[in-house]
């Protein structure tokens, strides 16, 4: 596969144009999480993370790394619960967060990327619905996420010189703290332990406002260690 179609030119509601580097891909199949985007440039030491929303809006984020392996044929579902088999050798393996949570219990999963009939790009992951998080990755039962539709307008981005630093720190520092205080807030310790960490937290929203504002990368960049660190 080539990952180059991973990075595209987007045309702002102003005229301007603006380079991206991730897809999102989404399924209507139940049970699973909505949508899952892959960034090929994220703020991590693996440099690609993936960011899986589930069906309640619970938002996890997972460094990952891509690999080209093999050719081997895996079997997909797709949404109208056809089973079909395709051959594969893109690779995403995910890996540990840095804060070592793992709140889907997929660290460790081999997902898999692979051009569709439709020449799109289609995503294969764990059937969360058959194959439980948790337990051994069955190959021969996997949810085939379609790339969603990326040639729509996307909202007018703030130029670089209007976007105060402050905004990432206080955005960044706001997603730690509603997830500190939500953890705080749950009374059973085996539901703590499972659901994702302030620190994770902070991170996807990091990655989130560096997809949206790549030009300032490296101030999003400085705002997140600041506010892991505490200052």
């Amino acid at each position: 596969m080539n990952l180059d179609d991973f990075t595209q030119e987007l045309t702002l509601q102003d005229g301007s144009k603006q380079t991206i580097h991730h897809l999102e891909f989404e399924s209507k199949q139940k049970d699973q999480p909505t949508t899952i985007l892959l960034n090929t440039k994220d703020l991590n030491n693996t440099g690609n993370g993936l960011y899986i929303t589930t069906t309640g809006g619970d938002e996890f984020f997972y460094p990952v790394s891509l690999a080209e392996e093999p050719t081997k044929t895996i079997t997909v579902t797709n949404d109208a619960g056809k089973n079909r088999e395709v051959k594969v050798n893109t690779v995403i393996k995910v890996a540990t967060p840095e804060d070592s949570s793992d709140p889907m219990q997929i660290v460790g999963d081999t997902y898999f990327l692979f051009y569709n009939n439709q020449g799109t790009i289609s995503l294969a992951t764990r059937n969360f619905a058959e194959n439980t998080a948790g337990t051994a990755l069955d190959t021969t039962n996997l949810v085939e996420y379609l790339q969603e539709d990326s040639t729509a307008e996307e909202p007018t981005t703030p130029a670089e010189s209007e976007v105060d630093s402050d905004t990432y720190y206080d955005s960044i520092l706001a997603a730690w703290q509603r997830q500190h205080d939500y953890i705080v807030s749950i009374e059973d310790d085996a539901v703590k332990q499972s659901v994702q960490t302030s620190h994770s937290a902070a991170i996807f929203e990091a990655n989130r406002l560096q997809m949206e504002h790549p030009e300032d990368a490296a101030i999003i960049n400085e705002s997140l260690h600041k506010v892991l660190e505490g200052k």
